[in-house]
């Protein structure tokens, strides 16, 4: 049940590496040297935001390769365990962005640094943890509205049901918007 919570909370922590990196880039002046460079500003971008897309496709392989000999089955096989880790890696890809996006603006990675609380709340308050039919109130209404809960339940349904296309759809769905928000943001940023 928690394996899909654990790979998005990895994807997480590993992704803020991304914008972290940047900020630290632009406060030892590295960056400056990367814009005076003869290429495109948008390789800066990319090249970042696809460090954080491999390290969230491999974390999530090895998620499930310490899971598997404490009895983690994936209802959905190897073929769902590849579609798990790819919308990892583009869930990755998507908050390395927006935290590069922070470090565009500030300059800081302290600050980068705290946004992940924000990340970190969004996963609280979803169904990450608990399933939605189990909850009830204000909580529930929250992880309605909230996508990590639509990310989580999609990935989560790959391992516990098996195979299910509107679910991974669902799923690739909210990290594609969020990777896309995300380079909207950055490339925002870095104008």
């Amino acid at each position: 049940f928690l394996i899909a919570t654990s790979i998005v909370q990895g994807t997480l922590f590993g992704s803020v590496a991304a914008g972290t990196a940047m900020a630290t880039d632009i406060e030892n002046g590295f960056f400056e040297r990367l814009l005076a460079a003869p290429s495109s500003r948008t390789s800066i971008l990319v090249g970042r935001v696809m460090g954080a897309a491999v390290l969230a496709f491999v974390q999530a392989w090895v998620f499930m390769g310490v899971a598997l000999p404490f009895g983690l089955t994936v209802e959905s096989g190897l073929f769902g365990m590849l579609l798990v880790a790819l919308a990892a890696g583009v869930l990755g890809a998507g908050v390395g962005a927006i935290t590069m996006s922070f470090a565009l603006r500030t300059g800081s990675a302290e600050a980068v640094q705290g946004s992940f609380p924000l990340l970190f709340a969004g996963l609280f308050l979803s169904g990450a943890f608990f399933p939605r039919d189990l909850m009830d109130g204000w909580f529930k209404t929250v992880a309605g509205y909230n996508p990590f809960t639509y990310l989580i339940e999609g990935l989560r349904s790959l391992v516990i049901e098996g195979l299910d296309m509107g679910h991974v759809a669902t799923a690739i769905g909210v990290a594609a918007v969020i990777f896309a928000a995300g380079m909207l943001l950055s490339n925002a940023a870095l104008r």
